[in-house]
């Protein structure tokens, strides 16, 4: 099927992409970094679902036909076990790329094909009967569409369903999706560009381009241009002349812009989707000299001095206009580190 090899080639493409980004200043990935390794939260989650399953794999294969794993004592001692494990996650990039690959793929299959998702996922159960407490397990790990399963359980009470039935009460509950698909697939393109009119069903494709989506748009301006080989920083002359430090107009527009709370770590609290924005359009490309930025940024004892480096050393060299939305954004989260 052509759709499921874009789909692929468009995970392969995605998991390169923020798999290179995560992996520049770390060698391992936790459980807890994992929930927030992406903008796109189902594909988090279904990271944190590959590795249940290899768990149980796991488990499977350590079983013995010489010891009894049904005895209570076994069992409790299997569960601790995997709750100890569930704890200390800690995943090397090569492995974790093959995970981000397979969460991807899944999560586009389920945010863009929902019905054929689903009905996939009832043979997968292999349940003639299939029951609410069957499907509730696996709600824990559903973000696209959460609210029309979570209504499907409701609906499910105490009764049993074949997997005719359910596939009809789910294709009922997905008559009007198309909203999600466009708003989810605006964040996976923020990370990622790609022609979606490639992967979006014909018959979804029609819907969208009645509201003139930016999906299906003959070109698209933003696309994604960082470099993670590292290339020299070049000393661009400077011909804007930005006094960011001594800007009193800039400073009280950032007050009045963002009323939030101080920022403890600037690496953790810039969104992934951000960090791309500001190395492409703040950093020409170079993820290497934006996390080397940050890291001086974190460094500086003050705002005055983060702006005067910031004035001196990034504005200059890279051409900054502070009239950008993006440069505004980014001495928005510089500011709050300050508070």
């Amino acid at each position: 099927m052509q759709t499921s090899q874009e789909i692929q080639q468009y995970s392969q493409a995605f998991a390169k992409r923020t798999t290179e980004y995560y992996f520049i200043d770390h060698t391992h990935i936790t459980g807890k970094e994992i929930l927030n390794f992406c903008d796109i939260i189902q594909v988090n989650l279904f990271i944190i679902k590959e590795l249940y399953f290899e768990w149980e794999k796991e488990i499977n294969r350590l079983k013995s036909p010489y010891f009894d794993y049904e005895n209570i004592e076994v069992k409790k001692n299997i569960t601790n076990l995997l709750n100890s494990l569930s704890n200390h996650i800690l995943i090397k990039k090569e492995v974790f790329f093959d995970l981000v690959v397979r969460a991807t793929a899944e999560s586009l299959k389920l945010l863009i094909y929902p019905e054929q998702y689903f009905a996939d996922f009832l043979t997968k159960l292999n349940k003639e009967n299939i029951k609410k407490e069957d499907l509730l397990p696996f709600s824990k790990y559903w973000s696209f569409y959460k609210l029309k399963f979570q209504k499907l359980l409701l609906e499910m009470e105490d009764k049993s369903f074949s997997s005719f039935d359910l596939n009809w009460i789910w294709k009922d509950l997905m008559t009007k999706k198309i909203e999600e698909i466009e708003n989810e697939i605006g964040i996976f393109d923020s990370i990622y560009t790609t022609n979606w009119q490639k992967i979006i069903p014909q018959k979804e494709k029609n819907n969208v381009l009645e509201t003139e989506s930016f999906l299906y748009k003959s070109e698209n301006i933003n696309l994604p241009k960082v470099n993670f080989g590292g290339d020299e920083i070049l000393d661009i002359p400077n011909s804007l002349n930005v006094q960011f430090a001594d800007n009193t107009e800039l400073k009280s527009s950032l007050h009045n812009q963002f009323q939030q709370s101080k920022i403890q770590n600037l690496r953790q609290a810039i969104a992934l989707n951000e960090k791309f924005l500001y190395i492409n359009q703040l950093f020409d490309g170079n993820s290497l000299a934006f996390n080397d930025a940050l890291d001086k940024l974190e460094n500086c004892q003050n705002l005055k001095e983060a702006l005067l480096l910031i004035e001196q050393k990034y504005a200059k060299n890279y051409q900054w206009n502070k009239e950008k939305e993006e440069t505004k954004q980014f001495l928005d989260v510089i500011e709050r580190r300050f508070l």
